[in-house]
């Protein structure tokens, strides 16, 4: 609890101009998850990859791994549907990949064929270990940096009939007693070039009274 980090964000979607941003995420503590009533670790973000809202997540962290038990945005329907789901797997073994979770028949969202219903897909969700290795980022150097890969692959059937296959690469770098330093998000269709993509890297931190490269200020000084 109190727990604080700030990220520098670039986001880039194709045909759009690409967007640089800050954001503090701070662990806010304990409370109901919305839709669930789990009590859970709450993450109050500021600034969620850099379109002006705030955000909360809810998590919970067992034996096995973390179970996410969603996010307060009414416009992510993924995360909604899916719902509880394991986000993470444990132990983070390197050179293994797990397979988290697999549902069907959720609802896109949209309709892509014109055909006035929405499509349909299938989601596939695993976390591979990558390995150990050194990384810098604005915050420091942290030479003992777990580089982890989360995986979504969207199979997206058209109701005219037809498929397509959306994938979400989620590469994170984890640090013990940190965190989270970076991560890179790219999103793309089939085998295509990446249409969308978010890089985050971490400014400063504070974890347990201890950080770097982040100055808290609290006001009055008396407290």
């Amino acid at each position: 609890h109190g727990n604080i980090g700030r990220d520098q964000g670039a986001r880039s979607i194709s045909g759009s101009p690409s967007v640089n941003y800050e954001t503090n995420i701070l662990i806010s503590g304990q409370g109901p998850a919305p839709n669930h009533g789990v009590n859970s670790t709450i993450f109050s973000e500021t600034n969620d990859e850099g379109e002006n809202r705030a955000e909360k997540s809810y998590s919970v962290k067992g034996v096995t791994g973390i179970t996410s038990y969603g996010n307060d945005d009414p416009n992510d329907d993924v995360t909604r549907q899916l719902a509880p789901y394991q986000a993470v797997h444990f132990p983070l073994a390197t050179g293994t990949t797990t397979l988290l979770s697999e549902r069907t028949g959720l609802d896109w969202g949209n309709d892509e064929d014109g055909d006035g219903a929405n499509e349909s897909y299938t989601l596939k969700l695993s976390q591979t270990g990558l390995g150990i290795e050194s990384i810098t980022v604005p915050a420091g150097t942290f030479p003992q940096s777990l580089r982890m890969e989360l995986k979504a692959v969207f199979i997206v059937s058209f109701t005219k009939g037809g498929a397509a296959t959306v994938t979400q690469t989620n590469t994170t770098w984890l640090v013990p007693g940190v965190g989270q330093v970076k991560e890179i998000v790219e999103a793309q269709i089939e085998d295509g070039p990446v249409i969308a993509s978010i890089t985050e890297q971490l400014l400063g931190y504070v974890v347990n009274g201890q950080g770097s490269g982040l100055r808290i200020e609290i006001t009055p000084s008396s407290v």
